[in-house]
């Protein structure tokens, strides 16, 4: 089954509203020959928008070539890809519940004082491009921090697309690794860590060492 281009032409227009016209016209081919009936034009399409930008626009056919993997690259190049999705939709300027950049970008930190600084551009992209996101802003950030981690940190997407994983059990399966990074992140930089507790057989070398306290 094939969808009229028109109909095509038309959703890439309302939902990327700023797609350079050549992208445009190679996405709507496609689209118009690889549609199937019983899906949505709208995931469909976008599908093969984020593919078009993968392949087509990052360094992704090249870091193959290198030697990596379909989805070593993939999940690498991921931060690249949804820049361009941010400026192809118009959001780039896209405020996260009425906040600026800088607001969001304290408040993130407030809550992960540990998370990288490199990683907070593609954090508020992908809270940008969220169309579910929770309406409380630190729920917002907390989804979008926790999301982050699973899909660049862990195997989650090499469950899913590789191994063909079920969604749940490939996030029951990541879920040890991603709360050690988020308990990490939200550790504060200023903590002291805490001291190991003193063994017995440490406690007793140090008494009876030249240099240590003794017990009288």
């Amino acid at each position: 089954m094939t969808v009229p281009s028109k109909q095509i032409q038309k959703h890439i227009s309302r939902a990327y509203p700023a797609i350079p016209q050549h992208d445009k016209e190679v996405i709507v081919a496609e689209a118009e020959n690889s549609f199937r009936e019983g899906r949505k034009v709208s995931l469909h399409v976008r599908k093969l928008v984020e593919r078009h930008i993968l392949e087509l626009r990052t360094s992704f056919r090249k870091d193959l070539k290198s030697g990596l993997l379909w989805e070593e690259a993939r999940q690498h190049l991921q931060p690249q890809v949804d820049e361009i999705l941010c400026r192809w939709t118009g959001k780039s300027s896209r405020r996260i519940s009425g906040r600026s950049d800088q607001e969001i970008r304290n408040i993130l930190l407030d809550r992960y004082p540990r998370c990288p600084t490199e990683h907070i551009p593609h954090l508020l992209n992908r809270m940008r491009l969220s169309e579910k996101a929770p309406k409380a802003l630190h729920l917002r950030i907390d989804v979008a921090v926790e999301n982050f981690i699973r899909h660049m940190f862990t195997s989650y997407d090499i469950y899913l697309r590789t191994y063909g994983v079920e969604r749940d059990l490939a996030r029951e399966m990541v879920d040890h690794e991603v709360r050690v990074i988020l308990g990490d992140w939200a550790t504060s930089a200023l903590a002291s860590p805490e001291e190991p507790e003193l063994s017995i057989d440490d406690f007793l070398r140090d008494v009876e060492s030249p240099h240590g306290n003794s017990l009288d």
